[in-house]
């Protein structure tokens, strides 16, 4: 017997095949089409076809319909998602296409391409727009969702959005008849704000697709996971997230919001003895991370392979001369090249310029990761975005900064089997593990400052290990005055 879902197949296609909605989105497409329940929540896994399968069914409907479609989303690009596919559907269904509004200068192969067409009029009166609403900023974010008025308002990336501004979303369909209106949040469960209580509240109608749904699926046929990759995947900071759509335990948050991604368990089977260490034979895959140390702060030179890690030293030194020479010493002793020893250039100046210049001549690698200004994040992002085949196909990380990147890779490294030789110092990955996830799922590692506001001293031996995962870094080359050129390199390993 057909189904309705199956008229997908005849208007939309998606890389030249007929688009087929797999049986765990029917429920979602069936929602937004004949508008079932008044009040809908959707969990889905990440990448996995919730926009695609809004986008076709909000494509369908509006056109045909006098009803006015606010999809509202954390920023542009998260509100493009959805309404990239809506504009192609529409396009490339003559059907639908007839009944646009076009403005005289307007072609449908200007409108396919034409990112920064946030709104789409219908002849029937029926009406299609987007909302970005960003949490970083929040007051011109509750303007924007103040401005609008909408029937069917589609929340996506439901939990970036703050409970504040949520509050003024909802006030989009007061005043508007019950039957004509409908309010559908997607997302991933990233906090327990407003899509927790609501995915909770037996008032919402709940959806629920996780990771085993979509293998299912594709064991029967229909696009969904790879259980090869999904495996994989479990090895990432966020599978629970954004795979198992699994809310964080209340337990789980610290007073200011962030979460711990290794716990005391964990820690415990990460350790080895020291009889156990043996370094790695191929000696181009040692590195040594160094922090020095600063404001009374702990000195830490860490030593890591591709399978194991050791606190060679701490200690209160900030004299430079003496711990230039320490590095040099430990470097000879486990044959490690000068370029795979790596220092945090930000707070190491005077440090580096030691080492580069006669008589030591040991070049070390000096990286910057220290936190991106939110204009430096935006252009990171963009440049994340142009790089990208197609961002909607795969699911992207952004960073807030190098050292988050690289304190992502650290974590992963240990859960995939990387192990410590047991040292008291290690007990600071308990705290400086510590993320959340910030405006466009921007992966943030608690700072210094937090860290102090909740009682913690300077994470010295974590920055060590973090510092060997570090892969885009600009080397400083030192003159003999110790002036600073800068170049950019890529690092090899991790």
């Amino acid at each position: 017997m057909r189904k309705l879902s199956d008229l997908t197949q005849i208007y939309f296609k998606v890389d030249g095949s007929p688009l087929i909605i797999p049986p765990r989105y029917e429920e979602l497409w069936n929602e937004i089409v004949f508008k079932i329940h008044r009040f809908i929540t959707c969990i889905a896994c990440t990448q996995d076809g919730k926009s695609l399968t809004t986008g076709s069914a909000v494509a369908l409907k509006a056109p045909s319909s006098d009803y006015k479609f606010i999809i509202v989303a954390p920023s542009n690009n998260k509100a493009d998602i959805i309404m990239s596919y809506i504009r192609e559907f529409i396009v490339d269904a003559p059907i639908l296409a007839y009944q646009l509004e076009l403005d005289p200068y307007e072609t449908y192969d200007r409108l396919r391409r034409n990112r920064s067409k946030w709104n789409l009029n219908f002849k029937k009166r029926g009406a299609i727009e987007t909302l970005s609403v960003q949490s970083s900023r929040i007051n011109s974010s509750i303007e924007s969702a103040m401005g609008k008025g909408g029937e069917i308002v589609i929340l996506d990336e439901g939990a970036m959005v703050t409970d504040q501004t949520w509050s003024t979303i909802f006030r989009m369909i007061a005043g508007k008849k019950k039957e004509r209106t409908q309010i559908i949040k997607l997302g991933n469960p990233f906090y327990r704000n407003h899509l927790y209580r609501h995915s909770v509240d037996p008032r919402w109608h709940q959806i629920r697709i996780n990771y085993r749904n979509s293998i299912a699926d594709r064991i029967a046929g229909y696009h969904g996971y790879d259980d090869e990759v999904i495996e994989m995947a479990k090895d990432e900071l966020l599978f629970d997230i954004l795979f198992d759509n699994l809310f964080p335990p209340e337990e789980a948050y610290d007073r200011l919001g962030y979460q711990q991604a290794i716990t005391s368990e964990m820690l415990e089977s990460f350790y080895i003895s020291e009889s156990q260490f043996i370094p790695q034979a191929e000696r181009t895959r040692r590195r040594l991370g160094i922090d020095q140390a600063s404001g009374g702060d702990y000195s830490t030179i860490v030593y890591r392979d591709d399978y194991s890690s050791k606190i060679l030293f701490i200690e209160r030194l900030s004299d430079e001369i003496v711990f230039a020479n320490k590095i040099i010493n430990y470097a000879r002793e486990y044959e490690i090249l000068p370029s795979n020893c790596f220092l945090d250039i930000v707070n190491n100046h005077a440090l580096l310029s030691y080492l580069h210049n006669p008589p030591l001549r040991f070049f070390a690698t000096g990286i910057n990761v220290g936190s991106m200004s939110e204009k430096k994040r935006e252009e990171k992002n963009k440049e994340i975005e142009t790089h990208e085949k197609d961002r909607r196909s795969q699911h992207v990380m952004k960073y807030d900064s190098l050292k988050a990147e690289a304190t992502e890779k650290e974590i992963k490294w240990l859960k995939k089997g990387g192990k410590l030789i047991q040292h008291s110092g290690w007990k600071e990955l308990l705290y400086a593990s510590k993320f959340k996830v910030i405006g466009d799922e921007v992966l943030f590692f608690i700072s210094k400052v937090d860290l102090k506001k909740l009682g913690f001293h300077s994470p010295d031996c974590h920055e060590g290990l973090m510092l060997t995962f570090a892969q885009d870094a600009p080397i400083p080359q030192f003159k003999a005055t110790g002036e600073i050129r800068s170049t950019q390199r890529k690092l090899k390993g991790f």
